[in-house]
């Protein structure tokens, strides 16, 4: 009985650890999916060696 109470809460502990680590991942991706954007809008906005 022990044992089963045991591998529940390994479970749990490992659903939550790989749950967070793929929302960690999403977030990582749109964070540099955001910068890049950005990148490309400065560089719109200031090229470099245009007009001033």
């Amino acid at each position: 009985m022990t044992e089963r109470v045991v591998v529940a809460v390994i479970s749990a502990l490992a659903g939550g650890m790989l749950t967070y680590g793929a929302k960690t991942l999403t977030l990582e991706g749109r964070l540099d999916a955001i910068e890049r954007a950005l990148v490309r809008i400065e560089q719109r906005i200031y090229p470099v060696g245009g007009r001033p």
